[in-house]
Order: C-alpha cells, then sequence, then structure tokens
C-alpha cells in the first residue's frame, strides 16, 4: 500500500483517492497521509458525503 501509493506520489499524483473501502477499515488515511505527504480521499467518507448531498435535493 505504502509502495503503490509512494510510485503514484513519484508519477506526480497530488492526491489520493484509494478505491477500496477496507482500507477505511484499517485507518489507512492517516498513514498514508503522513508517510507520503499528500492529501487522500476516504472512499466511504466520500460516497457518505455524496449520498447526503443527494438525499438534500
Amino acid at each position: 500500500m505504502l509502495e503503490a501509493g509512494a510510485g503514484l506520489g513519484e508519477a506526480g499524483a497530488d492526491t489520493l483517492l484509494p478505491a477500496c473501502t477496507g482500507l477505511h477499515t484499517i485507518g489507512a488515511r492517516l498513514l498514508l497521509e503522513d508517510r507520503l505527504g499528500v492529501p487522500v480521499v476516504d472512499p466511504v467518507l466520500a460516497a457518505g458525503l455524496m449520498a447526503s448531498y443527494a438525499r438534500r435535493r
């Protein structure tokens, strides 16, 4: 996970968006942000936020 994220950062990524919700379960977002120094979007929190916006319509 860290190696893959580091590779993406070296390739120019300025934000990471993991597709695996299991990374939310193990709390990987903070680890990745701390180690790699780039923002990481939590897929579970992002999906919940989008669902809350959709519900308000």
